[in-house]
């Protein structure tokens, strides 16, 4: 359509859902471009401190799609077929990442609701390991697909000490978050290199 080869960058915006037409996709205010820099990066930090070491993220961005997403990070396919416990618990400390940033950077009072995929994402992966893999702090056995009173409490349990474990990890590596969130609201996207 505009009459010229097409580019790396042309298929990189076509695989990502990245809108043609700028006007077309959602405005952020430059409050909301910061939270969400600090977001993504905390995502893109705690994937570079798990056992991967970062080599699988593809992709890293903040401009806004216009599917309501306003960032992500894209990791490159895995194939794996097997999960352990601990790569479960990396997963989720990955999806809760973000939003332990924005508390570290913004305190409490300053998280956005940005987070809602993430928390959906990581109760729904608690859940699983706790009812249906046998992989929850319990070690129960039992299979089921209506989580009881106590296997809820062990998902609160488990995600509460999953987000404590991140929020420290990511304090401790604060300087290396914050120059990533920089680079995220200066370049507005990042490859995984």
């Amino acid at each position: 359509k505009a009459g010229r080869l097409l580019t790396q960058e042309d298929l990189l915006d076509e695989v990502t859902g990245k809108g043609r037409d700028p006007n077309a996709l959602p405005r952020m205010t430059p409050e909301e471009i910061e939270n969400t820099a600090v977001h993504e990066a905390g995502h893109a930090l705690a994937r570079c401190l798990s056992s991967t070491k970062g080599k699988d993220i593809a992709f890293v961005s903040i401009v806004p799609r216009a599917n309501g997403t306003l960032g992500f990070v894209m990791f490159a396919p895995s194939e794996k077929q097997s999960v352990t416990r601990a790569e479960y618990i990396e997963h989720l400390e990955i999806a809760l990442a973000g939003r332990a940033a924005e508390e570290i950077r913004f305190g409490p009072d300053g998280i956005s609701g940005g987070a809602f995929s993430d928390l959906k994402y990581a109760t729904e992966k608690a859940q699983h390991m706790i009812s249906q893999l046998g992989l929850g702090p319990n070690g129960s056995l039992v299979w089921t697909d209506t989580l009881t009173a106590a296997q809820l409490e062990e998902t609160e349990k488990l995600l509460s000490e999953v987000y404590s474990s991140i929020k420290t990890k990511l304090r401790k590596n604060q300087s290396t978050l914050m120059t990533l969130a920089e680079a995220l609201k200066q370049r507005q996207e990042l490859t995984g290199t």
